[in-house]
């Protein structure tokens, strides 16, 4: 029993007849399979469809879209016939055949990891509404419940949206109402170097900021036990609720503006473990701990990495810098510093 993971077309044959040679007991011993390659349109095709269909412990599913994109519609009706499968990952470019397969499967999906183009998520997994409880994302776009407000999945307790939109804190909190940890990130630099196309960008991002807040008067989650966001979308989604651990993804600056969007959001999330990346022109940075410890009265565990780059002494031991800060950061029993 295990799982077979190939990119190589050409041992989709070579595996079938592994399979058909032990008989019923070499599908039934699948428990996963992960092919991330392209098919050809006839035996190779053929192959996999067949190892789909008769694998039916099958728990764990990895295709590529190259592979749906082949000839012949038995692909579709060949996942549809997992029964017991808890985990599927379709990854690559989008394609009609991705929301096929996913429209077919009646398996009680427990995890879904998705990067095939922008999809709504929460119709698209419609089948796995009871039964989900991860939920991994790229390149989706996320619309407001008013479409999909009755689809709640009320055992997803992870969610994890990386390349995306961000979604409307009331799209979340309506579909997902007992997530505990959420991890919202994005490669693409939100700046713009047209000073037109910033400041509505920025227009933008202050109405979603205020809509997020708006909403949270009423509702919101209680405590989420991991949280990670970059600067942007943290400042943006506003989120008013207990965060046990926050971790930033990808570093700030030590400016005005980005200490402000930290602080204010720290504030408001209460963390007490707080994980950061801080770049910074000057050493040591001033009262780094006496600024950041405004949001962090909670904080019992505080993890900084500098980037630093410019030193202003060689002379000058980073730990022996900023150690002696630390009592600024009240009640904090564990800091740690990276370089």
């Amino acid at each position: 029993q295990g799982t077979i993971e190939t990119s190589e077309r050409e041992h989709l044959v070579s595996f079938w007849q592994f399979l058909s040679g032990k008989g019923r007991t070499g599908y039934l011993a699948l428990q996963g399979f992960r092919f991330l390659g392209m098919p050809g349109p006839d035996e190779e095709n053929n192959a996999l469809c067949n190892i789909l269909k008769k694998s039916i412990n099958m728990k764990e599913l990895e295709l590529s879209t190259l592979a749906l994109l082949t000839r012949g519609d038995g692909k579709t009706a060949s996942v549809a016939a997992l029964k017991h499968l808890e985990s599927i990952t379709i990854r690559g470019p989008y394609h009609q055949r991705c929301v096929a397969i996913l429209s077919s499967l009646r398996s009680p999906i427990v995890k879904v990891d998705l990067s095939f183009g922008f999809r709504d998520p929460v119709p698209l997994l419609a089948n796995f509404r009871d039964s989900l409880e991860v939920i991994d994302c790229t390149c989706m776009t996320f619309r407001d419940p008013g479409i999909s407000k009755q689809l709640i999945y009320p055992k997803v307790e992870c969610f994890v949206i990386i390349d995306c939109r961000l979604p409307r804190l009331s799209a979340l909190k309506t579909s997902f109402p007992n997530l505990r940890r959420l991890s919202i990130d994005n490669e693409v630099d939100v700046h713009n170097e047209d000073p037109e196309e910033e400041m509505r960008l920025s227009i933008e991002r202050e109405k979603l900021r205020k809509a997020n807040q708006d909403f949270q008067k009423t509702k919101s989650w209680d405590t989420l036990d991991f949280f990670s966001a970059d600067l942007h979308r943290l400042y943006m989604l506003a989120l008013r609720c207990k965060v046990n651990h926050f971790w930033l993804s990808g570093p700030f600056w030590y400016h005005e503006e980005d200490i402000y969007w930290f602080t204010s959001s720290l504030a408001l999330m209460r963390p007490t473990r707080l994980g950061f990346i801080l770049l910074t022109r000057l050493f040591p940075p001033r009262h780094l701990l006496e600024i950041l410890s405004i949001g962090t009265e909670e904080v019992r565990r505080l993890d900084i990495t500098l980037a630093i780059e410019s030193p202003g002494s060689d002379d000058v031991d980073p730990e022996d810098a900023l150690v002696p800060e630390q009592a600024l950061v009240t009640g904090c029993t564990s800091l740690k510093y990276r370089f």
